[in-house]
């Protein structure tokens, strides 16, 4: 007898931290402006809350500005200096959709925030640096790739480009990025290190994170 049971088709959105993340709308369900995302929280690969700021500062200018002199710090020295930012556990996202979230609540004063928990995307990965499993260096993280499951509306880091992508890549690493495309039919790039290569983030000063592998 046929299972009449419906099959979970998931469809899958690539979302750059620094391009479509960062500095996107966040509104209530009804629409209404709440604010910015300014950070994301991770724990393991996935998004577990995000970091919303005043809607009147704009982070696409800040970007736009880091574009313009190639680097990375402008926008972390922003996001850092920035106050009155509040931390929304992703429970209360309702979805992404156009690259703003939705959340939960239809009204603006009905919205919970929360003690930030996990780790921070902008302050202790991007443009942190990258060691091998000897803890040693071998580049930086210039940005972090995400992918949102429509279907579990879960967000998750699937990957991040560094300076060192070129050198991993040479040890190997493609038949890993062509199976991450395979689950989540998107072609990503060939220059992507795969998030399940990362073992730790360290928390000692200086900042890293330390793949599984070692790099000769």
């Amino acid at each position: 007898m046929l299972d009449n049971k419906p099959i979970a088709v998931h469809m899958y959105e690539p979302m750059r931290l620094t391009r479509e993340v960062v500095g996107a709308p966040v509104t209530t369900r009804n629409g209404v402006v709440v604010g910015r995302v300014y950070d994301v929280y991770i724990r393991g690969s996935k998004v577990i809350g995000i970091m919303v700021g005043p809607e009147a500062v704009h982070f696409h200018d800040v970007i736009n500005v880091m574009k313009a002199h190639k680097t990375i710090p402008h926008i972390i020295r922003k996001a850092r200096r920035i106050d009155h930012k509040k931390f929304i556990s992703w429970k209360d996202v309702r979805k992404i959709k156009n690259c703003t979230f939705v959340l939960e609540r239809d009204n603006k004063k009905k919205v919970r925030y929360s003690k930030p928990k996990g780790i921070s995307l902008i302050k202790r990965v991007l443009d942190e640096q990258v060691a091998d499993k000897a803890n040693r260096y071998i580049g930086r993280v210039d940005e972090v790739q995400l992918v949102y499951v429509y279907g579990e509306r879960n967000l998750e880091v699937v990957g991040f480009y560094s300076g060192a992508s070129a050198m991993l890549t040479r040890i190997g690493l493609k038949t890993s990025v062509k199976n991450m495309s395979r689950v989540f039919k998107i072609k990503f790039g060939e220059d992507i290190i795969p998030w399940n290569l990362v073992k730790k983030i360290s928390k000692e000063p200086p900042t890293r994170v330390i793949l599984k592998i070692r790099v000769k």
